[in-house]
């Protein structure tokens, strides 16, 4: 403390320690309704995600993918809040896919090969607990798809259309969320 009041402060010595690097996750995300959406876009940035799928499935409103939530210039100021709310500058990439059965059938061993990517897809009842099912390699995936569903859920001919292209159903309990 100096005369007057005033106060110095001094650093002999500054280390900085690299950050720890972020998961490698991305989500393939049934269109939720566009108010949900432009809520989502924020948190969805802060999670670290590297890329978001949007999707189109049984219960999705096709209207969904009209409006303002799926416009670049609406959802990338929201991403920019989530990546400076977590200290991130990795933007996620976006991709918005009409059609669920063609791009699981044509896109995804392209975007997600099965030597890399765990593939995971969400939904009530039986499966196994997400944990359990990112541990159960002999080793660490190098990276997770995680497919999320609609309101009400996947219907079966989705599930089947997911366990076909060798995702595995991962539950987070008996509720749905």
């Amino acid at each position: 403390v100096r005369a007057g009041g005033e106060v110095e402060l001094s650093c002999k010595e500054l280390v900085l320690e690299p950050l720890a690097p972020s998961p490698h996750v991305e989500l393939l995300l049934a269109m939720p309704r566009p108010k949900v959406m432009m809520r989502l876009w924020s948190v969805l940035a802060q999670l670290g995600l590297r890329r978001i799928v949007l999707t189109n499935a049984w219960r999705v409103e096709k209207a969904y993918f009209s409006s303002h939530s799926t416009e670049p210039k609406r959802y990338i100021p929201e991403l920019l809040e989530g990546l400076e709310q977590a200290v991130c500058t990795s933007l996620p990439e976006v991709r918005i896919e009409m059609r669920l059965k063609p791009f699981i059938e044509d896109q995804v061993d392209v975007l997600f090969p099965k030597d890399r990517y765990l593939r995971l897809f969400c939904h009530p009842g039986a499966g196994l607990r997400l944990r359990d099912a990112v541990t159960a390699g002999q080793k660490p995936p190098q990276a997770v798809v995680l497919a999320v569903g609609p309101e009400g859920g996947w219907v079966d001919y989705e599930v089947q259309l997911f366990r076909e292209h060798g995702f595995v159903q991962v539950s987070l309990g008996r509720r749905i969320l």
